[in-house]
């Protein structure tokens, strides 16, 4: 009997030990859960994507590794095969204006400047804290970092839409959170960037007209209806 009182009791202890704490990014609109993609307009500059982590975790910092499609043609502006991040080509210094870690950001109160290079389809930068570590708890995704994108000359209808977004398979590697003793740590899950075709000015102007004109039809359409009912 006290074996097995024993034993019990060494079977609920290993299964009350805490699951070691993680930090999940999903490269999705977090407003479509599921979905794995962002949506952005086609042939349009200045365009914004949101990146939100959730989970538990410390962090002191990260690796921020983003990429679009195959990464184009690195260090170069020749061979444009896709959106690319707004600004570049090529950035290797501060400021860095298509990547925001600062405005509504998990960093916004605890943040140093980032370093690092960024081209048209890949930004690889490390983002650390200005002190300590900050503290990520959250099932609700939180905003990471905001990124803007140029769709110029790319269109809903072009074979290669939509594009990979990835933070795990880029040319510089994977991205990873920081952890206080230097460890790297995190999940990071791909997603896509697909460009949604806009309606045509006169697309607008027929549907206005139509609306303008809908009461009308409707009382057109009792009419019918009551005179029918009469007969």
């Amino acid at each position: 009997m006290k074996r097995i009182i024993l034993g019990a009791t060494a079977f609920l202890l290993l299964s009350v030990q805490p699951i070691a704490a993680d930090l999940v990014v999903k490269l999705e609109d977090p407003t479509h859960p599921g979905s794995g993609t962002n949506q952005l307009q086609e042939n349009k500059a200045n365009q914004q994507i949101g990146i939100f982590v959730s989970g538990s975790g410390d962090l002191t910092g990260m690796t921020f590794n983003l990429q679009i499609g195959d990464g184009g043609d690195v260090g170069s502006s020749s061979s444009r095969t896709g959106p690319i991040f707004q600004g570049a080509p090529v950035l290797t210094s501060p400021p860095y204006p298509m990547v925001d870690f600062v405005t509504g950001t998990i960093f916004q109160s605890n943040q140093q400047s980032p370093y690092g290079d960024v081209y048209e389809q890949l930004i690889a930068l490390t983002q650390m804290t200005s002190s300590g570590t900050i503290n990520v708890n959250s099932t609700t995704p939180k905003l990471l970092a905001t990124v803007t994108i140029d769709t110029t000359g790319f269109f809903a209808k072009d074979v290669a839409n939509p594009w990979k977004l990835t933070m795990a398979d880029t040319l510089n590697g994977s991205s990873n959170f920081i952890a206080s003793d230097s460890s790297g740590f995190g999940q990071f899950i791909d997603g896509t960037l697909t460009l949604v075709a806009v309606p045509e000015p006169g697309m607008f102007s027929l549907l206005a007209a139509f609306l303008a004109m809908l009461p009308m039809l409707t009382r057109y359409c009792r009419g019918c209806f009551c005179g029918n009912r009469s007969k």
